[in-house]
């Protein structure tokens, strides 16, 4: 390998290493600690307490313009693109869980990551 070469070999892997640095400090900048599923989970907690009926939850989510999938005894609620970074997409998953009197009794969420 000649001088030249490996010159700009190394160049190469030098822009290479500062591009995946920089990438890293973009990711890092937009994920900041108070994500998208917090901000949903305090908004949902705020607006439907535990006890609201199933009916007042699905026209709240309906409302929202989120992805709803009612099923016996819960809904799951999705919301796509919760957040968006330069790399990411974040989606949101709700699950809400009803007693046998159809009222609220649980409420869970999961982020989901959809990155370049």
């Amino acid at each position: 390998m000649t001088r030249r070469s490996r010159t700009i070999w190394l160049s190469v892997v030098g822009l290479i290493l500062i591009g995946l640095v920089g990438v890293g400090l973009i990711i890092v900048k937009h994920l900041s600690p108070r994500t998208a599923k917090m901000k949903l989970d305090e908004m949902v907690q705020r607006d439907l307490p535990l006890g609201s009926p199933r009916a007042k939850v699905v026209d709240y989510l309906t409302a929202q313009k989120w992805e709803i999938y009612p099923e016996p005894g819960r809904v799951v609620a999705m919301v796509r693109g919760a957040e968006n970074t330069i790399v990411c997409r974040i989606d949101v998953s709700m699950n809400f869980r009803f007693d046998s009197e159809g009222d609220l009794s649980s409420y869970s969420s999961d982020e989901f990551y959809i990155c370049l």
